[in-house]
């Protein structure tokens, strides 16, 4: 039986992941937990200040959706410097996306955010042309062009870029 689909509307989106988290939680599984919980609770103080929300989680992995691409940096930059040295990778897309009838958010836009985090490397975020050209001043200049890839299991080739750190 197919679900009909919600409507559509702009989002950045921003995915974020613990990096190594599997070889973590074997070694010490209450620490790796732990350091969950605390990502979290920075995701959610963060993100809520800058009007964003998770929409979805996977063990160490989240999914947040902001009204806008700057909101969504600023937020990735508290939360890269409130864990520290843990080794977080964040990616933020900004585009179309599916509203889902539990409130999630669908699309190929969400798949692009989850496939820049991918390619991020520990405590870095990767961002995409889309989020460069939506954002100004200060925030613009700190954007490093990092090449053209192609993402994982899709067709496009897209401009991507680091956001350098603080």
């Amino acid at each position: 039986m197919s679900e009909e689909l919600g409507p559509r509307k702009l989002a950045a989106i921003m995915s974020i992941d613990i990096a190594g988290y599997s070889a973590m939680s074997e070694i010490n599984e209450a620490g790796a937990a732990a350091l969950v919980a605390r990502v979290r609770a920075l995701i959610a103080e963060t993100a809520s200040a800058q009007g964003g929300r998770l929409f979805n989680t996977a063990g160490d992995g989240f999914m947040l959706e902001f009204a806008s691409a700057a909101g969504a940096l600023e937020t990735a930059e508290r939360v890269r410097a409130g864990v520290g040295r843990e080794p977080i990778r964040i990616g933020v897309h900004v585009g179309d996306v599916i509203l889902g009838q539990n409130g999630d958010l669908l699309g190929h836009s969400v798949n692009i955010a989850a496939r820049l985090q991918q390619l991020a490397r520990p405590g870095s975020i990767v961002v995409s042309l889309d989020v460069r050209r939506a954002v100004r001043g200060k925030l613009a200049h700190r954007l490093h062009p990092a090449g053209a890839v192609q993402l994982d299991k899709m067709s496009e080739t897209l401009e991507i870029f680091t956001l350098e750190a603080v």
